[in-house]
């Protein structure tokens, strides 16, 4: 009868300290529009306990003492929060939904000055001159007319000329 009465102590006696504490959760969302705030911070002042919220915005405290907590939520771009007298019980968890504020920032004057417009003289075709001997050494001038050129000056062609040679 002993053997029984100490084996149920041993497998009993961590349900009954599990059962001493209590769980702290919640979800820090922004107050404009609902969403998930993250990254964001949440801090129990009292014994200095800090927790990063996930992607969703999800914190969870567990294996606290019952009481009263004052908690602390922080995040960049975000007023910090705090909320006092957080009852924590061993009975059933405790769920918080948190809102922050989007932190005004204000700032002097912002002067934009733009430089100066500057035009590019630039020609609507493109130009090159070509010699007598260069034109005879273009791939496809075989496709022009030798009667149309004078092949003894210099003469200047433009791109339309250029894109019936093949270029």
């Amino acid at each position: 009868m002993k053997f029984i009465l100490q084996t149920l102590f041993v497998f009993a006696y961590p349900v009954l300290l599990l059962g001493q504490t209590g769980m702290l959760s919640g979800k820090v969302l922004n107050a404009a529009n609902g969403t998930a705030v993250s990254p964001a911070k949440v801090a129990i002042v009292e014994i200095q306990a800090l927790e990063a919220v996930d992607l969703d915005g999800r914190f969870s405290f567990e294996s606290l003492a019952p009481g009263i907590y004052t908690v602390k939520f922080t995040a960049p771009g975000f007023e910090d929060r705090i909320q006092s007298e957080v009852l924590i019980t061993n009975a059933r968890p405790t769920e918080l939904i948190i809102e922050l504020e989007e932190k005004v920032q204000t700032s002097k004057d912002v002067k934009v000055t733009a430089a100066p417009f500057q035009r590019k003289v630039e020609s609507p075709n493109s130009l090159k001159t070509l010699s007598a001997t260069e034109i005879e050494r273009l791939p496809g001038a075989n496709r022009v007319n030798p009667e149309k050129l004078n092949l003894d000056d210099e003469i200047t062609i433009t791109d339309q000329v250029f894109s019936q040679l093949g270029f």
